[in-house]
């Protein structure tokens, strides 16, 4: 495999108030647009517009639409594949993209509700609004960074979190350093250093820093590029693994792999909100995820929002569970992917893939090609952060440990890739053996 942006045309971007297709992304518009449509939710549609023979920019602004709540949007594109599940899926308030294919009449079309509302953060113009998930679920507040050294303490203190929007992040970090006037490669560096073992976080930083007129305006753009970029991403990535899962299978998950983890829909749990909209009907188990319950906090509340069926569980309980054979599958998100397919994810991935190995169940890695590390031969060079003592001594600032107790805070481990079933990213699901190099 070569790694690369090779995106499927298949799913449109979203952003809330906006629709957009990227042309760098989805190649040649002209040839791949056929019409696009804008009727009110639940009515029938009707073609509204053609842009076959429109160029790349007329293209771009008839595709840059405000859309209300009570509107969906249709994007029909030519050389859909014929394999392309085509079950109707849960119809929701607000904005969905539907697929059509004029190669396939009297195809069903197939829905794609906009990310759950949960966003972990949102460009301004000219600062960056991000949820503090720190706070989460109790409290829904929201920072205004206005410096890049904001940004990096954010995302050192967990503010935000999550590979692909710590990438996000730091990119519009070193926009905001533009804005400034201050030294971009310092900039970098501060947030560089925020958090090593996240190599979305470099793959961003160094795609902003490759632009050859690195202004304010031009970053704030490729910013935003970046973060529509991760979304498709996702929606791809949730495509293809959505195949992987049956109707009633049980899946057990770690962290918070979702919209709060990306620039929207998520990686992991992406792929089981994916199988939600096809129809299927899931369980899904989640890790609470110690020290800092991403799972307990944020994957339940977004499970919640999404009126997924679902238990957290103990870290501890996993085990007991397969051996009980209520789990039927395990998929996980990704810090860094080695060219291998070694992974590393947050501590307790590598624990939840011998079991899965041992009671014969599948053990699935989704995450974007921004995450992987083709110059990286194997997980062993992958370095792994270590966070402090203060999370597993303390709860909510109160102390539960014995003072001066010694503590190993790791924030991730490596899984071998001979215990991953398949990794899925947008460009298709990968078994071994991995060869992720360029």
């Amino acid at each position: 495999m070569q790694v690369g942006n090779r995106l499927p045309r298949l799913l449109a971007l979203i952003d809330h108030q906006t629709v957009a297709l990227q042309p760098q992304l989805l190649g040649n518009f002209p040839r791949c647009i056929q019409q696009v449509l804008m009727v009110p939710a639940r009515r029938n549609l009707r073609y509204s517009r053609n842009l076959r023979d429109r160029n790349d920019e007329q293209v771009r602004r008839c595709l840059r639409l405000n859309i209300p709540d009570d509107k969906t949007v249709l994007i029909a594109i030519e050389n859909l594949p014929r394999d392309l599940p085509l079950k109707d899926s849960r119809e929701k308030r607000g904005h969905v993209v539907i697929l059509a294919s004029p190669n396939r009449p009297g195809m069903e079309p197939i829905r794609y509700p906009q990310p759950v509302s949960v966003k972990a953060m949102e460009w301004a113009e000219d600062h960056l609004r991000m949820l503090d998930q720190r706070v989460l679920p109790n409290q829904e507040t929201w920072l205004k960074l206005e410096t890049v050294d904001q940004v990096v303490e954010a995302i050192k203190d967990m503010a935000v979190r999550g590979a692909p929007a710590i990438g996000v992040a730091a990119a519009y970090g070193l926009a905001l350093a533009a804005k400034n006037n201050e030294n971009l490669d310092e900039a970098r560096n501060k947030l560089a250093a925020s958090r090593p073992t996240a190599v979305n976080l470099f793959w961003a930083l160094d795609r902003m820093m490759a632009l050859a007129d690195p202004t304010f305006p031009n970053l704030a753009r490729e910013a935003k590029e970046i973060e529509l970029e991760d979304l498709q991403m996702n929606l791809a990535i949730g495509h293809h693994g959505e195949t992987l899962f049956p109707d009633g299978a049980h899946i057990l998950t770690i962290c918070n792999t979702g919209a709060l983890a990306t620039a929207g829909h998520g990686t992991a749990l992406g792929v089981i909100r994916s199988c939600v909209y096809e129809g299927k009907r899931l369980h899904v188990y989640s890790c609470e995820t110690r020290p800092r319950q991403q799972g307990l906090r944020l994957t339940a509340y977004e499970l919640m929002k999404e009126e997924i069926p679902f238990h957290s569980i103990a870290d501890s309980a996993a085990a007991s569970l397969m051996a009980a054979g209520q789990i039927h599958a395990v998929i996980v998100g990704a810090d860094r992917i080695a060219s291998n397919g070694d992974t590393a994810n947050k501590i307790g991935t590598y624990m939840l893939a011998v079991l899965a190995k041992h009671h014969d169940i599948p053990f699935y890695v989704a995450a974007p090609t921004s995450t992987l590390d083709p110059d990286l031969a194997d997980g062993s060079g992958i370095p792994i952060e270590e966070r402090s003592a203060e999370e597993l001594t303390h709860i909510e600032g109160t102390p539960i440990a014995p003072e001066g107790c010694p503590v190993f805070n790791p924030a991730f481990d490596v899984t071998p890739a001979s215990l991953i079933t398949a990794i899925i990213t947008e460009e298709g699901v990968f078994k071994a053996p991995y060869n992720f190099r360029r």
